[in-house]
C-alpha cells in the first residue's frame, strides 16, 4: 500500500474578481430603457359608491352596537354563573346584536373606502 497524498485545494478568486474578468463590457445601448406607461384615466364612481361615501353614521352605530353586544354578553355570562336558567330568547338576542355590530362595522369600512375613492377621483379631476 502506498501512503495517500494530501490534496490541498487551490484558493478561489473572490466573486468580484471572477465577475470582472469574465464580464463583457457594457454599452450604453445595452442598458434597459425605462418604458413609460400611461395610466388610464379614473372612471367616475358609480351611484352606490357615492351613496356609501355619504353614509357617515355607520361607524358610530357600529361602535354603539359593539358596546351593546359587550354589555349584554357580560350580562349573559353573569346569568349563566347563577344557579337559575337564562331566558330562552336571550341567547338569540346576543347573537343578533353581535352580527348587527359586525355588519355595521363592515359597512363603516366600506363607507370609508368609498369616501377615499370619491375624494381620489375628485382630486384627479381638478
Amino acid at each position: 500500500m502506498s501512503p495517500s497524498k494530501k490534496v490541498t485545494p487551490k484558493p478561489r478568486a473572490s466573486a468580484a474578481k471572477r465577475t470582472s474578468s469574465t464580464a463583457k463590457p457594457t454599452r450604453a445601448s445595452d442598458k434597459a430603457k425605462p418604458i413609460k406607461v400611461e395610466k388610464a384615466p379614473l372612471a367616475p364612481p358609480n351611484l352606490l359608491t357615492r351613496f356609501l361615501a355619504k353614509c357617515r353614521s355607520t361607524l358610530p352605530l357600529g361602535l354603539f352596537a359593539l358596546f351593546l353586544f359587550g354589555v349584554i354578553k357580560l350580562a349573559q355570562i353573569g346569568m349563566q354563573a347563577r344557579s337559575e336558567d337564562v331566558p330562552v330568547g336571550y341567547h338569540q338576542l346576543v347573537t343578533v346584536v353581535g352580527w348587527a355590530a359586525v355588519v355595521l362595522l363592515v359597512l363603516a369600512v366600506l363607507s370609508f373606502l368609498a369616501l377615499w375613492r370619491v375624494s381620489r377621483y375628485e382630486q384627479k379631476e381638478l
